[in-house]
């Protein structure tokens, strides 16, 4: 049998979460976790885009994007066909350990960015890049963030990341709690949770109800951050 992936762009789809991504003017250490088909890849590629173009929030970054089957740039004889900001530079065809360190000695990048990362490895290259003073974009396969802290540890240590992005309905420990068309499923609903309010938090449940969840088109703010696509 044949699998056809199709990579297609969703403009706009970042902007109800964008801002608590950011704290004064700087854009924050990003880890998004979902299981697969939740949209983590379309959230990232639109991330990458009003980084690199700049927004209301922070202005315009040099990007560097390590896109290891272009599946971000759906890029065809090295070209992007999807449009990652005017300010991005893509590495394709190319493991992303590799690619992140040739980024970073080449390229000066602002922000690097990499999709599901898969071991150590990846996240010892992006603990360099943030050494190095690069702010990173990163996805991760995973129900919740407990089930991706149980398989990759490495990616919870040393307070790499300061948020994490998962689907409302994983938060709430309730997979079927979140959207009801086909659109929703895929890219209904987000929150966003601060370093801060996770590692307080002792378990999936609990983060939803630390951060507090969207209701509608309103976000509803406690202790934590939360957004909407």
């Amino acid at each position: 049998y044949l699998n056809i992936r199709i990579s297609h762009q969703i403009f706009g789809v970042a902007d109800r979460i964008l801002s608590d991504l950011y704290e004064e003017g700087e854009v924050r250490n990003t880890l998004i976790i979902s299981p697969p088909g939740a949209g983590k890849t379309t959230l990232l590629r639109e991330l990458i885009r009003k980084v690199s173009d700049g927004n209301p929030y922070g202005r315009a970054r040099n990007v560097g994007v390590v896109d290891e089957r272009s599946e971000l740039s759906g890029s065809y004889l090295g070209c992007p066909q999807n449009d990652l900001g005017c300010r991005t530079d893509v590495l394709t065809a190319c493991p992303k350990v590799q690619g992140m360190f040739l980024l970073l000695r080449s390229m000066a990048p602002e922000v690097m960015a990499v999709d599901e990362l898969g071991g150590r490895e990846d996240v010892e290259a992006l603990r360099a890049a943030a050494v190095c003073g690069c702010k990173v974009l990163a996805t991760v396969h995973g129900r919740d963030p407990e089930d991706a802290k149980k398989r990759f540890p490495e990616l919870f240590a040393d307070n790499l990341f300061e948020r994490f992005v998962i689907p409302k309905g994983r938060a709430e420990n309730n997979a079927n709690s979140w959207g009801n068309s086909d659109s929703e499923r895929q890219f209904g609903t987000w929150i966003v949770v601060s370093e801060e309010i996770y590692r307080q938090s002792e378990g999936v449940a609990d983060v939803g109800q630390n951060i507090g969840i969207v209701s509608g088109r309103n976000t509803v703010r406690k202790s934590g951050y939360a957004g909407m696509l």
